[in-house]
Parts: C-alpha cells; sequence; structure tokens
C-alpha cells in the first residue's frame, strides 16, 4: 500500500506526450515510478492501471453510494438498484488487480477531502465493496463465456472475424445480468438481436474493402501488360 500512497500526488496530474504519433500518452504517475524510484515492469503496471482507472473507479462507486450529486448518506442507494452487469463489467475492464486499483482511489480520495469526511468516505467504499460481495462479483474478472467462437460462429452461419470478440462480451454481460442461469443457448438466444446486427455491420464493411482489393488487381493487371509490350 505504501507505493501506491506513494504515488497519489500524481493521481490527478495531465498525461505527457505520448513518445509516438497516435501512441496512448502514459500516466504521469507510470512516469514518476519508472524515472523517480527506477520501479520493476510489475509495481509500473500497478500504479499505472492504478492512476488509468481512477476517475472510473470513483464514478463506478458513486453509482451505488450516491444518488446524483454527493450525498449526506453514502448508504442511501438500496443494493437492488444497483447494475450488477454495470459493476461486474468494471470490473473485468479493471482486470484482476483491481483491488490495488481500488485502494489507489480511496488513498486519492482521502487526501483531497477534509478530515471531517474521512468517515463517510470510508464509510461509503465499504458499502460499495460489501455490495459487491453480496452480488458475488469479487472475482467477475475471471468469469468465462458460456460458449465459444466456433459455437457462435456455427450458430450464425458465418465466419468467424473481429465480431467475436464483440459477440462473446454481449454472452458475458448476459451472464452477469443472470448469474443463476448457465444455458448457453439462453445466452445466445437473448443476445441474437444484438450479435445478429454486430455480423451486419462487419458484411457492410467489407464490400468497401474488396473493392479496394479488386482495384488494387486491376493496378497490377495492368501494369504487368505494360511491362510485357515492352518486352
Amino acid at each position: 500500500m505504501w507505493l501506491l500512497c506513494a504515488f497519489v500526488p500524481w493521481a490527478r496530474s495531465a498525461r505527457p506526450a505520448a513518445k509516438k504519433p497516435g501512441g496512448t500518452a502514459p500516466t504521469s504517475a507510470k512516469v514518476a515510478a519508472q524515472e523517480g524510484i527506477k520501479a520493476d515492469n510489475h509495481s509500473t503496471k500497478l500504479i499505472d492501471d492504478a492512476a488509468s482507472h481512477l476517475e472510473d473507479i470513483i464514478e463506478v462507486r458513486r453509482a451505488v453510494t450516491e444518488d446524483g450529486s454527493m450525498s449526506t448518506n453514502p448508504l442511501k442507494r438500496k443494493q437492488d438498484t444497483v447494475s450488477r452487469q454495470e459493476q461486474g463489467l468494471s470490473i473485468r475492464e479493471w482486470g484482476p488487480d483491481w483491488r490495488c486499483s481500488v485502494m489507489y482511489a480511496i488513498l486519492t480520495e482521502i487526501a483531497e477531502s477534509t478530515p471531517e469526511q474521512h468517515h463517510e468516505l470510508l464509510e461509503a467504499y465499504a458499502h460499495w465493496l460489501s455490495t459487491l460481495k453480496d452480488l458475488d462479483l469479487l472475482e467477475a474478472y475471471q468469469l468465462k463465456p458460456l460458449v465459444d467462437g466456433r459455437k457462435l460462429a456455427m450458430d450464425f452461419e458465418t465466419n468467424n472475424g473481429p465480431w467475436v470478440g464483440k459477440a462473446l462480451r454481449l454472452i458475458i454481460a448476459w451472464q452477469l445480468e443472470n448469474p443463476d442461469n448457465l444455458n448457453p443457448e439462453a445466452a445466445i438466444s437473448e443476445s441474437r438481436e444484438k450479435i445478429t446486427g454486430l455480423i451486419q455491420d462487419e458484411k457492410q464493411s467489407r464490400p468497401s474493402n474488396a473493392k479496394s482489393n479488386g482495384n488494387n488487381h486491376e493496378g497490377n493487371r495492368k501494369n504487368k501488360e505494360k511491362k510485357e509490350k515492352k518486352k
């Protein structure tokens, strides 16, 4: 925890410019870890992930402990209004070390608040984490889809493609919303309309690519003919 605490001052610092054009800029906390204490790769990633997920964690936590703006009662929101799907997908996005990222968020909010607010803030986080436990989401990042890409391709009678990854995320989202239903067919059936849309979108993007490839082939053929005539 001391390592996370040491980099709280860089929690909301502006990101430096990316090293490569179009690249992702590192967090200031990551740069400080790399250049300041020469942290190892694992520690650097832990700090970078925590800083990257900071705003999202605070927002997701507030969705459970607050109702709109800052509340005087952080426990006012009832558990039955919490979206298990949204909370679970967030944890999956944060990854296996999400607990460290949450600790970093706690430390950052504590540092930015007054001593009078500390108890209420810690109580809010305790309630949020207790809710995640009650919803059986603490290990949500390990959840596997009920079906694989091959099964989906066969069911929708099409080839594999980028749509598969997106479709599997839809399946996972359905599983989070329906934790007691382990029927793969039900998962596919309930997600069918959205998955069909993904496949159609991908197919619609192919003609332009095919046309472009066709133009390239035609150009290559003409160049070849010109060379043969010169000979």
